[in-house]
C-alpha cells in the first residue's frame, strides 16, 4: 500500500504518448466530470469545490506536458477521476510556467480543497508554494512548502503519523499534510509507523528528485 501512495507523486507514465488516446476522459473539465457523476448512483471519486476555473483560453492539453517530471502522469490504467485531477494540476502548472502566478495560486488552492478517495490530495502543494512565493507571499508559500516536505518525509520513511501526533502544538505544523495522510483512516495505516519495508531503488531515486525540486522552491521562498 505504501508503494501505491508514493505513485501519486513520483512515478512516471510508461508510454506517455498514448495517454491522451487511452484516457479520453482526461480532456474533460471538472464540471463535465461532476455532471457525469451526478447522474449516477456511484460514489464520486473526487469532490471539487465550487469556483475552480476550468477554462483557460490559451491552455491546450498536451499529454500533461506541463507537469514537473517527478509528478505522476496518468497512463491507460489510471482511473478517470485521477486523470482529470492531474489535468487540473497540469493546467495550474501551465499558468505557473506562463508567469500567471495569481491564476496558478488560485487554481492550486482550489485543487487543494478537493477530496480524493483512497489517496492523499498532495500533488498541488509544491506548485502552490512556488506560485505564492513568486507573488511575494512568501510566508504563505513556506507553509505550503512545509506540507510538501512533510509528505516527502512520510513517503521516505523519515517521519510517521505517530511522530506528527506529537507535533500538533508547533506553530509551523503541516496541518494539510497531517489531514491528508494521518486523519484518513484508509491511508494512515501505511504511515502510522515508519514502514519496515524499504522503498525500491527506483522509488528512492524519484524521491531524491522530488527533494531537489522542493529545495529549489525553498530557495525561492527565502
Amino acid at each position: 500500500m505504501n508503494l501505491v501512495k508514493v505513485m501519486v507523486l513520483v512515478l512516471g507514465c510508461a508510454g506517455l504518448a498514448s495517454c491522451n488516446d487511452a484516457i479520453p476522459e482526461a480532456n474533460k473539465s471538472i464540471d463535465e466530470q461532476n455532471t457525469e457523476v451526478s447522474g449516477s448512483n456511484d460514489t464520486p471519486k473526487r469532490e471539487s469545490p465550487a469556483g475552480l476555473k476550468t477554462t483557460k483560453t490559451d491552455y491546450r492539453f498536451d499529454d500533461y506536458a506541463n507537469l514537473p517530471a517527478i509528478l505522476f502522469k496518468p497512463d491507460s490504467s489510471s482511473p478517470q477521476h485521477f486523470a482529470a485531477y492531474m489535468k487540473d494540476i497540469d493546467r495550474a502548472h501551465f499558468d505557473l510556467k506562463s508567469g500567471k502566478f495569481a491564476d496558478a495560486a488560485e487554481s492550486f488552492a482550489a485543487i487543494g480543497k478537493e477530496t480524493l478517495f483512497e489517496s492523499p490530495n498532495d500533488a498541488a502543494w509544491a506548485g502552490h508554494a512556488e506560485s505564492l512565493c513568486r507573488l511575494g507571499r512568501k510566508s504563505e508559500g513556506r507553509q505550503k512548502l512545509r506540507n510538501a516536505q512533510c509528505s516527502l518525509e512520510l513517503m521516505s520513511n523519515k517521519r510517521s503519523c505517530t511522530y506528527l501526533d506529537e507535533q500538533k502544538s508547533n506553530s509551523n505544523f503541516p496541518s494539510d499534510c497531517y489531514r491528508e495522510y494521518c486523519e484518513a483512516e484508509i491511508i494512515r495505516p501505511d504511515y502510522d509507523q515508519k514502514n519496515p519495508v524499504p522503498n525500491t531503488a527506483d522509488i528512492e531515486l524519484k524521491l531524491i528528485a522530488y527533494n531537489r525540486y522542493l529545495d529549489t522552491i525553498s530557495e525561492l521562498c527565502q
